[in-house]
C-alpha cells in the first residue's frame, strides 16, 4: 500500500495540525418519543487537517503526484499519524480536489484533509 509522502525536513505535516474522531451512529426515533441508537462501524474514525505553507515547489509538486496516482478520494494510502508517529492504513483524501497556492518565488502552500475509513 502505498506510503503518503513526507518533506524534505522528514516531517509529515507542519504545525498546528488540526486533528478530529468521531464514530458514525443511526438513530431510530418511535413513536413514543424514545430513541435508540448503534454504532454503524466498528471503530473511532480519525480525520487529519494538514495545512502546509512555505513548501517548495518540489514538495507541493511531490504531494500532487501523490494525490493524482491516488485518483483523488477513490484509493487508499497509509498515513504516518503527526501525533503518534505510526502508520494508519486505509486512509483517503477527503475532498476529490487538491489546490495549490502560489505564496512566492520558489514557495507555495495547501491544505487538505485525510480520513480514516476502516476498509
Amino acid at each position: 500500500m502505498p506510503i503518503f509522502p513526507t518533506l524534505n525536513s522528514g516531517a509529515v505535516c507542519q504545525y498546528p495540525t488540526v486533528f478530529g474522531s468521531s464514530v458514525s451512529v443511526q438513530i431510530l426515533q418511535f413513536v413514543d418519543g424514545s430513541d435508540q441508537r448503534f454504532s454503524l462501524q466498528t471503530g473511532v474514525r480519525r480525520r487529519w487537517q494538514i495545512k502546509l505553507d512555505l513548501l517548495t515547489t518540489s514538495e507541493g509538486s511531490t504531494i500532487e503526484q501523490f494525490f493524482v496516482s491516488q485518483a483523488g478520494t477513490f484509493s487508499a494510502f497509509e498515513f504516518p499519524d503527526p501525533i503518534s508517529g505510526k502508520l494508519i492504513p486505509n486512509c483517503r483524501f477527503d475532498s476529490p480536489v487538491l489546490e495549490r497556492e502560489l505564496t512566492g518565488l520558489d514557495t507555495e502552500s495547501l491544505s487538505l484533509w485525510i480520513i480514516e475509513t476502516h476498509g
